[in-house]
């Protein structure tokens, strides 16, 4: 009996296919509503107005607005048009529909008035925008704020990319674009380093300066070069910290875009299970002394993203939706819980992946409900090792079923190479390999991956043919309704 239960989080090939397709049509929708949209927000949008005088010319326009979950808001933001940037005041109405999209009016304090479409994503996580006024092709989005923004709120290493023109002495508009890292101190330093276009001309350039931030997490810096060059931007900071919202103040200038922090691999979580009577909690606490920003994604067997509903609890304060990936940014010894759970059968499995901007520790536990209400839990740990040699004990005798949770966490194909040997390290079986796709997973029950395996135990080995990349776990379910996790070893 517990061999079927074991079937259930770790099928067979066939199974596990149909799982995993199944899994992904029934991604749990959404309904949106007025509330979906609450509190503070950044957002830059970015394109062309015409002019009656001129024709098209370059616009952008960041800065903040603030929703009160019942339809309507206010903001503030720096409007540059055609190189002339004006400060304003916005107030206006907002509708959502149910299936997420919405429409925006607006009146500034400059007495225009304008409509914008949108789209809500991730309950509220992005906001996708399109100017809807005759006379413009302009877009952009929104991610939400966090309050009382500090210098710290904005630390470590950042991708940017930013793009637009100015015009020159002659009044010809040269085109720019640029990209690079940006690397914040937290205390109010930004030092830059990049390769920019200008013109066609490509050249590469350093440069530093002070930031400061207000506590509604705007700012504003100025960053010079060696020679005594000089940029000066403004910027709002979206996400936690996570990513920060340019515009360039300089006159005669339209130039925007995005940095977004940049991530390192934090671990592999080799399985996970959703939906009947499975749940996943994930558990990731910050063990940096500054904020850490987060991301996980959850991948498909077949290297796929995995889409699952998901509830993520931060500090006292939870969120739901359905997505691929969750981002959250986590104060300095604060813990993060995601947890999954499809309200519909059959199981979904797959694997998550963890990036963060700093270090953090971190597990999962996924639950199984049993017949008799009562519940069984194994703990998957956080694994960080690059490996490319791992050996996973079995034991598959007096009623005991082993599994095993395989992930190839490379962006190709892997080849797989299995050896297997028994109690007294005899060779079981002829050789044999298997062949993970890219970002893929498999879970198997090992007498059936190997029927050489039946009631026996013993080690498998797993050597990736191509060097590292793998993770994985071992589970141990007993025929007397339970099951734990197996530590796996590691030979490099």
């Amino acid at each position: 009996m517990r061999y079927l239960i074991a079937r259930i989080l770790l099928p067979m090939p066939a199974i596990l296919l149909a799982t995993s397709v199944n899994g992904n049509a029934q991604a749990v929708s959404h309904v949106c509503k007025s509330a979906t949209l609450t509190g503070a927000y950044g957002y830059l949008m970015t394109g062309q107005v015409f002019l009656s005088q001129v024709g098209f010319v370059p616009y952008a326009d960041s800065g903040s607005l603030t929703w009160n979950g019942s339809g309507k808001f206010t903001g503030s933001s720096s409007l540059n048009v055609e190189g002339q940037i004006t400060s304003r005041t916005l107030t206006g109405t907002y509708t959502v529909n149910p299936d997420c999209t919405g429409s925006v009016a607006f009146t500034d304090n400059l007495g225009d008035t304008g409509g914008i479409n949108m789209v809500i994503i991730g309950n509220g996580a992005e906001i996708q925008f399109l100017d809807t006024d005759s006379g413009g092709a302009i877009s952009g989005n929104a991610k939400p704020q966090q309050t009382n923004c500090t210098t710290r709120d904005v630390s470590g290493p950042y991708s940017f990319s930013i793009s637009g023109g100015y015009f020159d002495s002659t009044g010809s508009f040269e085109p720019f674009a640029d990209t690079g890292t940006l690397t914040s101190d937290g205390n109010g330093t930004f030092s830059l380093s990049d390769t920019a276009s200008v013109g066609g001309n490509v050249g590469s350039r350093s440069m530093s300066g002070k930031y400061t931030m207000k506590s509604n997490c705007t700012g504003t810096t100025t960053l010079a070069d060696s020679s005594g060059n000089s940029i000066a931007l403004n910027f709002t900071v979206v996400s936690g910290g996570g990513e920060i919202l340019f515009t360039e103040t300089d006159g005669g200038v339209i130039i925007s875009g995005a940095a977004k922090r940049q991530f390192a691999n934090a671990g592999i979580l080799s399985q996970v299970a959703s939906g009947s009577i499975w749940k996943t909690t994930i558990t990731l606490e910050n063990i940096s002394t500054v904020p850490t920003e987060v991301r996980v994604e959850f991948w498909a067997d077949s290297g796929s993203a995995l889409t699952l509903p998901f509830t993520a609890t931060l500090q006292g304060n939870s969120i739901t939706g359905t997505a691929s990936s969750v981002d959250e940014t986590i104060n300095p010894g604060a813990t993060l819980l995601i947890a999954t759970e499809a309200p519909a059968s059959p199981t979904t499995v797959g694997w998550a992946q963890v990036f963060s901007s700093g270090p953090v520790a971190g597990f999962a536990i996924f639950r199984e409900q049993l017949s008799n209400g009562t519940f069984a839990e194994g703990t998957v740990p956080l694994e960080n090792r690059n490996i490319s040699d791992l050996v996973v004990p079995f034991d598959n005798t007096g009623g005991y079923v082993t599994g095993v949770a395989l992930v190839n966490s490379t962006s190709v194909h892997a080849t797989i190479d299995v050896t297997i040997r028994d109690d007294f390290g005899n060779k079981l079986g002829s050789a044999t390999s298997i062949v993970l796709p890219a970002n893929g997973h498999l879970a198997f029950v090992v007498p059936t991956q190997f029927p050489v395996t039946k009631s026996r135990l013993g080690t498998i080995e797993f050597q990736p043919t191509s060097g590292g990349g793998i993770a994985g776990l071992g589970l141990r379910f007993s025929p007397f309704s339970s099951f734990t996790s197996v530590p796996v070893t590691v030979l490099r």
